[in-house]
């Protein structure tokens, strides 16, 4: 059954769709459902049978059956049907990016856009047998060398990617996300990546958030006997991707960056979290890494 409620939620109107499988519904105005539906049939039946209830209705079909009906309003996830479906909402519009099929991208600029997104990603996750996102940073690089405040965070799975605008959010709003915070101290999930701990120092430095459970996949790497241990010779091997390492881009602080640049970014926290799975499938569960020494010494991806 589909439950449709007009904006006032005074009016619950029940419709059999045709199959069984589970929907929901998306508000914007008064009296205006968006559905989302898989097949021409489904469409059909529930916009006749909510149109005779004196329902205004729009269709959109579903882009990707593993991921969920996107809308810039709210995100449905439901990647196991015999999982709850997620529903959350979404201010900002997920981009489909060059070198990352299958993962929806969200480019977040402000501190409502990381609490929606935090909580969607808390949602993807929750239902996993091992809580993980893979996890990364990016860095202006000064013409000394030097290395100024973390600009920019990665946070994904093989669905979603965060890529967040953290120095640009913080110099508006100056204060850190609560909701990034609570979530990169959240020991219950666990944080992967190539110098995973290069990155958790680095946000220590620049904002003095301690990240909790963090992995760093360079040990797990050289536990498995691999020499190679950059990020882009592992995507290769366990995640089937090929990293461009060649970008050579200095100003993350930018208040815009190119799509290019968001590619780049996403590419490495999606590489981390195929890396670690695929080590867990082929290599020890228990690998761990080392306690971080806070040096941020280990070796550049």
């Amino acid at each position: 059954m589909v439950t449709i409620l007009t904006k006032s939620f005074k009016t619950c109107i029940r419709v059999c769709p045709v199959s069984y499988r589970p929907w929901r519904l998306k508000f914007f105005e008064s009296k205006t459902a968006l559905l989302h539906l898989g097949t021409q049939n489904e469409r059909n039946a529930l916009e006749n049978n909510a149109k005779a209830s004196g329902l205004d209705i729009t269709t959109e079909a579903t882009p990707r059956s593993d991921v969920g009906s996107i809308s810039v309003s709210k995100e449905k996830l439901h990647s196991d049907p015999q999982k709850p479906i997620i529903n959350v909402f979404m201010s900002t519009k997920a981009q489909k990016l060059p070198g990352l099929t299958g993962t929806l991208v969200y480019t977040l600029k402000t501190e409502q856009q990381v609490r929606e997104g935090i909580q969607l990603l808390r949602a993807h996750i929750k239902h996993q047998s091992e809580k993980v996102v893979g996890f990364d940073t990016e860095t202006r690089t000064k013409s000394d060398g030097d290395f100024s405040k973390v600009s920019v965070i990665q946070i994904a799975t093989r669905d979603i990617c965060l890529v967040i605008y953290i120095q640009r959010i913080v110099n508006e709003g100056l204060v850190f996300p609560h909701s990034l915070q609570l979530f990169l101290q959240d020991s219950d999930i666990m944080k992967v990546g190539v110098c995973a701990h290069r990155d958790s120092w680095a946000l220590k430095h620049s904002y003095n958030i301690k990240c909790e459970n963090v992995l760093d996949l360079k040990y797990m790497a050289l536990r498995l006997g691999h020499r190679n241990t950059t990020l882009k010779s592992l995507a290769n091997k366990y995640g089937n991707m090929k990293l461009n390492k060649h970008l050579h881009f200095k100003r993350w602080d930018k208040r815009e960056l190119r799509e290019k640049d968001v590619v780049y970014a996403a590419q490495d926290a999606v590489a981390s979290y195929m890396v670690y799975t695929g080590m867990k499938r082929l290599g020890d569960t228990r690998i761990t890494s080392p306690v971080d020494d806070g040096s941020g010494s280990e070796t550049v991806k």
